[in-house]
């Protein structure tokens, strides 16, 4: 984690913040539903034209919302206001994970 700046705010509202932010790119990880994904968009694209953001991370589960198909088809939808680079990560549930979707 060196050099990155966590739970920042880029944004003319103090409490929107990004999970981690270097070098333009952000990192934002959901778990919980696919409009806190589109909230991070937009708030990105927001960034964008002020240009402080090039990158989008996002990390989201597969086995529950957002899920990582989801996410992806709704990037696709709106490729063309989508002005940077996004790259998604689909994390799996781990085997030592109780069945709880809470965790």
């Amino acid at each position: 984690v060196k050099n990155w700046e966590i739970e920042t705010t880029k944004f003319p509202v103090s409490y929107y913040r990004l999970d981690a932010f270097k070098n333009k790119t952000a990192v934002e990880i959901e778990r919980s539903l696919i409009d806190a994904i589109h909230r991070s968009l937009f708030r990105c694209i927001w960034s964008y034209h002020r240009k402080l953001l090039d990158v989008l991370v996002l990390i989201v589960p597969t086995y529950k919302e957002p899920k990582f198909q989801n996410v992806v088809r709704d990037l696709q939808a709106f490729e063309q206001i989508i002005p940077f680079s996004v790259y998604v990560i689909g994390v799996n549930k781990s085997s030592d994970e109780s069945g709880d979707d809470n965790v």
